[in-house]
């Protein structure tokens, strides 16, 4: 029926009713469809006029809050056209504030991907039918980046990783599910079309390569591998060491002699750079230097650097979701500034802990001022973003 307004918002944005897409002779890129998409972005959340002068860039105006009241009126009145709806359906004015009416008669697309997203989980947690089918229809639901065709800004930021890590997450769960049936072909089949939405993501890299592995093409894997390594390369991006290790691993399960076995170690022991490795792996390399330290060997310090964000205004807050990005620039940093016997791990998003081989705490004191000030050099830090740091001699350490 005419009534309902549909809004496209993962992929291109698109608005439409049950007959015709409204946007598609109108500019998108116009203040209108804009306010439209703040609104929806911070659904059932009352937006004050101001914060909507300042986002719209209306500030400039002769007349900022003349300006918002046309808008707010063209783009009500161009929605109950189509849908033959009262004046404050869509669009709820509450005091000196507007919100999107949670309550009105529209499909939004963002919101039906997320719900078929939590069914998707919720079936797999109860071992159920039809998780695959279902994520089926959440993938045709999920065209692109949220809002991908508009400028990225602050405020998108938050919810473009939100919807991506969902679609993210919800994979992998069920990577894990048909792994176990080991319904390789059906979770290649999905691999194939979340690689083109989610780039450079280790895990979804890890789980598409161990599943053509357990699906027994073992070459392609390795194919694939060498496409995936040229194309980090030639981003100037490094490979993740899990990745690295994925046929190493393959490879060391399959040798039955000595020498083949030492000889892939030494393979891996040829690389540049301080040792990448899992929070799991570096628990047990901690352990063997803590035990190494109960003799009088040389001295080993413990660096626990951490990726601090200062309180923000909402709106502020919304550019740290980019901190993983900032995480694995300081991650490349930490491999190539440091030696071959130190040993790095990023414990979550925001932490990084380092195991310095033969080196007293204020020489290590140093290598981490050395750290910080090449980080800023090289890439900056945004505003209200700073690195802080705590250091330790692994002797008297214990880490928890």
């Amino acid at each position: 029926m005419a009534g309902e307004l549909k809004i496209y918002t993962l992929g291109n944005f698109k608005v439409a009713n049950s007959e015709k897409v409204i946007t598609e002779n109108i500019n998108k890129s116009s203040k209108r469809w804009k306010l439209l998409q703040y609104l929806i972005t911070f659904n059932n959340q009352e937006i004050s006029r101001d914060e909507l002068i300042m986002i719209l860039g209306l500030n400039n105006n002769d007349d900022p809050e003349s300006s918002l009241s046309a808008l707010v009126y063209r783009l009500r009145s161009l929605l109950n056209k189509y849908t033959n709806q009262g004046n404050g359906h869509f669009i709820k004015t509450s005091g000196s504030a507007y919100t999107f009416n949670g309550d009105a008669n529209y499909w939004l697309d963002s919101e039906v991907f997320e719900n078929k997203c939590e069914q998707v989980v919720g079936l797999i947690e109860e071992s159920s039918d039809g998780a695959v089918d279902l994520f089926q229809e959440a993938l045709k639901i999920y065209q692109g980046d949220y809002l991908q065709e508009a400028r990225s800004e602050e405020w998108l930021w938050s919810a473009r990783n939100y919807y991506r890590d969902l679609l993210r997450n919800t994979a992998l769960e069920l990577d894990g599910y048909l792994k176990e049936r080991e319904e390789y072909d059906t979770l290649l089949t999905f691999y194939d079309e979340i690689q083109k939405l989610i780039k450079f993501d280790e895990d979804v890299i890890i789980g598409y390569l161990e599943a053509l592995i357990g699906a027994g093409k073992e070459n392609e894997a390795r194919a694939k591998y060498q496409e995936i390594k040229t194309l980090y390369q030639d981003n100037g991006l490094k490979v993740p060491p899990r990745l690295q290790n994925i046929f190493r691993d393959l490879k060391i399960e399959r040798a039955e002699q000595p020498e083949e076995f030492l000889s892939t170690i030494d393979e891996a022991a040829d690389e540049e750079g301080a040792y990448l490795c899992t929070p799991d792996k570096f628990l047990e390399l901690y352990k063997l230097e803590k035990r190494r330290c109960q003799r009088d060997g040389p001295s080993r310090c413990i660096i626990h650097l951490r990726l601090t964000e200062e309180q923000k205004e909402r709106q502020q807050e919304i550019k740290f979701d980019h901190i993983d990005n900032i995480g694995n620039q300081f991650l490349q940093l930490l491999n190539d500034q440091l030696r071959s016997g130190d040993i790095v791990t990023r414990w979550n998003k925001k932490h990084f802990i380092v195991l310095l081989a033969n080196i007293e705490c204020n020489d290590a004191e140093k290598v981490t001022s050395r750290i910080k000030n090449s980080f800023k050099a090289r890439f900056g830090l945004p505003a209200g973003l700073s690195i802080s740091q705590k250091i330790y001699r692994l002797k008297d350490h214990k880490l928890k």
